[in-house]
C-alpha cells in the first residue's frame, strides 16, 4: 500500500494529482480550505475509485495544527505516508501576507512534517512552485518571491544528510500556466498589472491539465531527480539547470 497527502487539492491540479495517483492504486488524503469543493471533490473520486482509497480533510495549510492533525489522519487510517505533493498555493499581490503563508511557509511545514515521518522508511516530497519560481515575474513579485524560495528551500534540503541517507527524495515541479480558476478568474487585486498578463499567457500558452500531470508522473518516476526543479510548459518539459559559482569561471 502506497499513501500519499495533496494539499489543496479540492480542485484544479490538486484534484487532477489526486486523480492520477489513485489511478495508480495509491491510498490518497487530499485537504483543502473549502469544505463544500473537498466533500464534492471526495465524493466524485470515491465514485471512480472506491470509497476506502480517498478521503478529504479540511486544513488550512498556514495552521500547524491543522497540518499536524491532517498527518495524524492518514498515520491512523493507513498507518504510513510515503508521499506528499506540497501543491496548496494562490496568486495575491495586495494579501501578499497570506501568499507568503500559504505558498512558502506552507510548503515548509508540510515538508517538515513529511521528512520527520519519512526518515523512518523513506519518501517522496513533491514541492509544487511555478515558472515564476526561475524566472522573473514582474505582474507578481510576491508570488515569484515564494516560488523561488520553493526551488531553492527543496533544493537546499535534498543536499542535507538527513534526506540522502534517509532515502528521502525531495523535487519541484515548476508549471507555466495551466487551465484552473486562477486563470480562468483574474482579478484586478491580484496583480500588479493585470495587463501584463495576458501577453504572457498568450506567449506561453495555458496547459491544458492533462500536460501539468504529465509533468507530475515523471518526477515520481525518475528515480535520480532528488533537488531537481522540472519546468512544464506546453512545448517544454526540462529539468532547470542553475549555475554553480563554486565552479571556476570559464574565459
Amino acid at each position: 500500500m502506497t499513501v500519499a497527502i495533496v494539499t489543496g487539492g479540492a480542485k484544479g491540479l490538486g484534484k487532477a494529482f489526486c486523480e492520477a495517483l489513485l489511478k495508480r492504486s495509491y491510498k490518497v488524503c487530499f485537504c483543502d480550505v473549502d469544505t463544500d469543493e473537498g466533500e464534492n471533490t471526495q465524493q466524485f473520486l470515491a465514485k471512480q475509485y472506491g470509497n476506502g482509497n480517498v478521503y478529504f480533510q479540511k486544513c488550512d495549510v498556514r495552521s500547524e495544527n491543522d497540518f499536524t492533525a491532517l498527518f495524524n489522519g492518514v498515520l491512523k487510517k493507513y498507518s504510513s505516508i510515503d508521499l506528499i505533493v506540497n501543491n496548496a498555493g494562490i496568486i495575491h499581490e495586495t494579501q501578499w501576507k497570506n501568499c507568503v503563508d500559504i505558498n512558502l511557509n506552507g510548503v515548509i511545514q508540510g515538508s517538515m512534517l513529511a521528512m520527520d515521518h519519512m526518515k523512518h522508511g523513506g519518501g517522496v516530497i513533491v514541492n509544487v512552485s511555478s515558472l515564476s519560481g526561475v524566472l522573473p515575474t514582474l505582474y507578481a513579485p510576491v508570488y515569484a518571491a515564494t516560488k523561488a524560495a520553493v526551488v531553492n528551500f527543496t533544493r537546499s534540503w535534498a543536499m542535507n544528510p538527513a534526506v540522502t541517507q534517509n532515502n528521502i527524495r525531495m523535487v519541484t515541479m515548476c508549471p507555466a500556466f495551466a487551465d484552473t480558476d486562477i486563470i480562468k478568474d483574474i482579478k484586478e487585486e491580484q496583480f500588479q498589472g493585470k495587463q501584463f498578463v495576458a501577453p504572457f499567457m498568450e506567449k506561453l500558452g495555458i496547459m491544458p491539465l492533462e500536460r501539468v500531470t504529465e509533468g507530475f508522473l515523471k518526477v515520481l518516476d525518475d528515480q535520480d531527480n532528488n533537488g531537481k526543479s522540472l519546468i512544464v510548459t506546453a512545448n517544454v518539459m526540462n529539468y532547470a539547470t542553475f549555475p554553480d559559482p563554486l565552479q571556476p569561471a570559464t574565459k
